[in-house]
Formats: C-alpha cells, structure tokens, sequence
C-alpha cells in the first residue's frame, strides 16, 4: 500500500510539473503574439475579427475592443484601377491557396491611409470548410511614399531629356 501511495505521489509531482510548463510556455507564447513587431489578427469565415495583438492596435488606432466585432472590409480603402481587391483574396481563399505580401490601402481610427502588406493563412474545420483566417500586416506607407517619389524623379528626368532633344 505504501509502494502505491509513493507511485501516486510521484505521478502527482510530475502532474504538477507537467502544469507548471504548460503555464509558462503558454505566457511565452501569449507574450510573442501581443508583443510581436508586426500586426496579428485573426478573422472568422466572415471577414470579422475576432483576436488582434498590440500591433494592430498602433497600426490602426482602434483599441481591441473597438476592432474585434467589425468586419475587416471596413477598414480597406479602395484604390482606382487597382486589381488587387478583397473579391480577389477571396477566390484565392476559395482555392484554398494562401496569400503573401498582398498589398492594400486601410483607413485608421483618425482617417489616414496607411499602405499595409498582407500575409493571409487560412485554418479549415475537420469537414474542409474555413474556419479561421489568419493575418500579418507590415506596414509599408514608407516605402510606397519613396516609391512614388522615385516615379516622380523618372517622370521630371524623362521631360527633362525630352526638352533638351527638343532644343
């Protein structure tokens, strides 16, 4: 009986133990999540959000609470002639294909454009229908900034070489 007693004691500790991991590796990860450098948010079959880390929160000034609930559909801000919508995320996602740095103008809280660029991974339930989208946003107003520039500096250098031909 004492064997059995001392077996069972033995299988509690390692249980504890066991519990005790579990805990912090999920702090850990719960941790990296909130606190990662880029926006993380996850969407249901509908488009609505239903997580978002501190990130996303910066990038579009809306507080979690105020994010989670909406439909992302409500933050795109549509961009003339572009073919890059978020019909065309859809048919990727419908052919259960994942998307990688789809590039896409959002509105934040206090009415600023900001050019994100999406990564979009999808999660299906045991009967293949979607279940979860997941999403990582940068960032990328900068670097269109530049980018536009730089297609102003070409613009100017083009007239400029057709003056002096001109001359």
């Amino acid at each position: 009986v004492n064997k059995v007693g001392e077996n069972l004691d033995g299988i509690e500790k390692q249980l504890r133990q066991a519990s005790q991991r579990l805990i912090a590796n999920e702090k850990k990860y719960q941790d990296l999540y909130e606190n990662a450098p880029i926006a993380y948010f996850s969407l249901d079959s509908q488009g609505t959000i239903i997580k978002c880390n501190r990130i996303t929160t910066v990038l579009s000034g809306y507080d979690a609470g105020e994010l989670i609930g909406h439909n992302v559909l409500e933050f795109h801000v549509p961009e003339p002639g572009d073919r890059r919508t978020p019909e065309q995320i859809q048919k990727l996602l419908d052919r259960h294909r994942s998307i990688k740095d789809f590039e896409m103008k959002i509105r934040n809280k206090s009415g600023e454009e900001v050019w994100v660029s999406l990564c979009v991974e999808t999660l299906y339930d045991f009967q293949d229908r979607l279940a979860e989208l997941r999403v990582m946003a940068v960032d990328i107003s900068e670097r269109k900034r530049l980018e536009q520039q730089l297609l102003q500096a070409h613009k100017m250098e083009a007239i400029g070489t057709l003056a002096a031909g001109i001359a």
